[in-house]
């Protein structure tokens, strides 16, 4: 029997698409990080870095930034389909965090030669993604994510072997704010 999931990947095509490593689905019985979609739930320890609440509230700077977040945190409960939002440890609902970097770690699951997770599906904690989870921060991801793989394909290389100050330098040349 054929699988009904599909990425329309043919080896035997002009122009071949990738195959998809894997795909985790989101089981109530299971510890998991946060998405904003049950969906495409990552688990805790499968990458290389999770960004924390804490990271964002502290605007941190990593030496691997890809992408800048500035919008607020403002996650809701995921027990109820109704607008209920958790507050932080201090009561706050919403925090406007100073500005704070994406870690490139945070796109690339662990084991994964040539696997990156952009957008709502990099590794964070729940407030943390409440904040990163916006459009405008997603594209940045997608964009460093793009030149990523176009750079380890470029030099016929995993992503374990990327210059990620090669990789910050071409976001800036491409007027990235980071």
């Amino acid at each position: 029997m054929t699988s009904p999931i599909t990425n329309c990947y043919d080896p035997k095509a002009a122009r071949p698409r990738l195959a998809v490593e894997r795909a985790y689905l989101y089981r109530p019985e299971t510890e998991w990080t946060y998405s904003h979609h049950a969906s495409i739930t990552f688990f805790k320890g499968r990458f290389y870095a999770i960004l924390s609440q804490d990271d964002v509230k502290a605007g941190r700077t990593f030496d691997d930034g890809i992408a800048l977040g500035i919008f607020y945190l403002d996650a809701m409960s995921p027990d109820t389909d109704k607008r209920v939002y958790i507050p932080d440890a201090q009561g706050m609902v919403k925090f406007q965090p100073p500005p704070y970097h994406i870690p490139f770690r945070s796109l690339w699951p662990r084991g994964a030669k040539n696997l990156l997770a952009a957008g709502r599906c990099l590794s964070a904690d729940q407030m943390a993604l409440s904040s990163a989870r916006v459009m405008t921060t997603a594209s940045m991801m997608g964009q460093a994510a793009g030149i990523a793989a176009a750079m380890c394909a470029d030099h016929q290389h995993p992503l374990a072997a990327l210059d990620i100050s090669r990789l910050r330098a071409e976001l800036e040349k491409r007027h990235a704010r980071l």
